[in-house]
């Protein structure tokens, strides 16, 4: 039997993240084929970790509301199927920021603990924060990765909590003098803030010095430098670095 973990997020310049995080960070292979040689494909991404597990990263075309149906169907793998040992639903918090920090709404731990509770013999959180559920091959593990980051409000970072702030909080912490010029470039456009201007903030960015390759490029490369993948580290915070952490080892 053959086993994977798997990370639904929900984009593909989440996707475009996590290969950046798994292969510059975390030094995995990138795989064109799965643990039973068949090819992966459909937008999904295959990585190999140092320890030799296999990571499928599967985007959900920016619709949260798959994470749910996408993770009942794995419980029910098929024998041509690796089983999923691990799977880690991923997504923005979807709130704004206050002045003290993350600020609260969207999907939490508890929404899948009550997911669990409809399916016998599934247990709380336990102590590494995943949900455990029984399957015919053994336990899966169900984590809960959310994008948030605890700075307070930032003029120069978006109040959205998302992958975007998360991005953009760190690229600021770097270079403060970068982002001011993205802020007062924003700030000169005739266009009022629209429901997604914390994207302005992270394709400014994007657009000022990594234009060459575009979006999905731009969150990837975010990794290659040293001094922002120890700023990303540190705005994804402790918790939600561990369980990256624990999925990509």
């Amino acid at each position: 039997m053959e086993f994977q973990r798997v990370i639904l997020c929900e984009g593909f310049h989440d996707r475009a993240f996590w290969k950046g995080m798994l292969l510059h960070r975390f030094r995995c292979a990138e795989m064109r084929t799965d643990p039973i040689g068949r090819s992966v494909r459909e937008g999904q991404f295959g990585y190999c970790t140092p320890t030799g597990r296999f990571v499928r990263v599967v985007p959900m075309r920016g619709d949260t509301s798959l994470l749910l149906p996408e993770w009942r169907r794995l419980l029910q793998a098929r024998e041509q199927d690796p089983c999923p040992e691990v799977v880690i639903l991923n997504c923005d918090r979807d709130c704004l920021a206050t002045a003290t920090g993350v600020g609260s709404g969207g999907f939490s731990i508890a929404d899948l603990e009550r997911e669990a509770k409809q399916i016998e013999g599934a247990s709380a959180t336990d102590t590494s924060g995943y949900v455990c559920m029984p399957t015919s091959w053994g336990r899966v593990k169900l984590g809960l990765l959310v994008w948030e980051c605890a700075n307070p409000v930032d003029r120069l970072v978006p109040d959205k909590q998302s992958l975007e702030r998360i991005v953009v909080a760190a690229l600021s912490q770097v270079d403060r003098s970068r982002a001011t010029i993205v802020r007062e470039w924003l700030d000169r456009t005739p266009a009022p803030a629209m429901p997604w201007f914390h994207k302005s903030f992270a394709w400014s960015h994007m657009a000022g010095w990594a234009a060459h390759h575009g979006c999905e490029f731009f969150y990837e490369r975010v990794w290659q430098d040293a001094a922002t993948s120890s700023a990303l580290e540190n705005q994804l915070g402790a918790g939600a670095f561990r369980l990256i952490q624990d999925v990509s080892q």
